[in-house]
């Protein structure tokens, strides 16, 4: 049997959802992966620099047929304005399914089960998931393993996202300067996207501990993925990463919580109202 598995970014935005890229498709992972074991061809649509990395491929070259297509976000049909790219994912799905087209009417962006679980629900529903959710390729491990021994020199390390594809202000700018300025002597890192870099060296110009570091989504699971790194970050695509490439709790700091749909079970709620200095201690390490 031959499916084609559509996997665009915003999956929720016809319910009101948040318009997600990095985070959505590592939602969509789980659901992928039980395609690929419960049928002998999977072919992926879009092909896009995070799908690339996410998914790995093989992807849609020409629209031939399919016995099967399985769309991983919720029908557009309701809200079609600002969900072209879903739009037209549906259009394909029904152009070369010769016999069935899976779409979810409706994935709640703010319920109480996990997005993942949702659309896992209507492949495999047995399936449970098992973190690691992502798993970086080896050339990545090794790269984190030696850039962390070059940075650490026997000082603790503690990986930071305070940043998300879309503004957040769970906490303030000087919220997170102060956290990290109390991390001290330890090393704070903070991976970036490089058109990311200068707004990020800005943002913590004078604390003297901090790392800005240009890394890619192996390289930024990677360093994740290493044993016994305490990882805290802001609601969004690159906390969703770091949870999804290791079994060990993560700190994720979410203006409303529960945040269940979009979290994994690994990502802990911190307190926006505590301060830097309780919440460093209250990390898991």
């Amino acid at each position: 049997m031959r499916v084609l598995v559509l996997c665009p970014p915003n999956i929720t935005a016809p319910n009101g959802g948040p318009c997600g890229v990095l985070g959505d498709r590592l939602h969509q992972l789980p659901s992928l992966r039980a395609c690929r074991r419960l049928f002998p061809e999977v072919v992926i649509w879009p092909r896009d620099p995070i799908t690339e990395q996410i998914f790995g491929g093989p992807f849609l070259a020409d629209e031939t047929e399919f016995d099967r297509a399985i769309c991983l976000f919720a029908d557009p049909a309701q809200r079609p304005a600002d969900c072209a790219q879903l739009v037209e994912a549906v259009a394909i799905a029904r152009r070369v399914a010769t016999s069935r087209c899976l779409l979810p009417a409706r994935i709640d962006p703010r319920g109480e089960r996990p997005v993942w679980r949702q659309l896992l629900d209507c492949i495999a529903p047995a399936d449970d998931l098992t973190l690691p959710v992502y798993v970086p390729s080896e050339a990545a491990k090794t790269w984190a393993a030696r850039f962390l021994t070059r940075i650490a020199r026997d000082r603790e390390v503690l990986l930071l996202s305070p940043f998300s594809g879309a503004p957040k202000y769970t906490v303030s700018r000087e919220w997170w300067r102060a956290l990290a300025g109390a991390f001290a002597p330890g090393i704070v890192l903070v991976p970036v996207q490089e058109s990311e870099e200068p707004a990020a060296a800005e943002f913590f110009r004078g604390v003297d501990n901090v790392v800005i570091v240009v890394a890619d989504i192996p390289q930024t699971a990677a360093l994740a993925a290493t044993p016994g790194l305490p990882v805290i970050g802001t609601d969004g695509g690159r906390l969703t990463l770091m949870a999804a490439a290791r079994s060990e709790p993560v700190t994720g700091l979410f203006g409303l919580w529960p945040a269940s749909a979009w979290a994994f079970p690994n990502v802990l709620a911190g307190d926006p109202r505590s301060t830097p200095e309780e919440a460093l201690r209250n990390l898991s390490r």
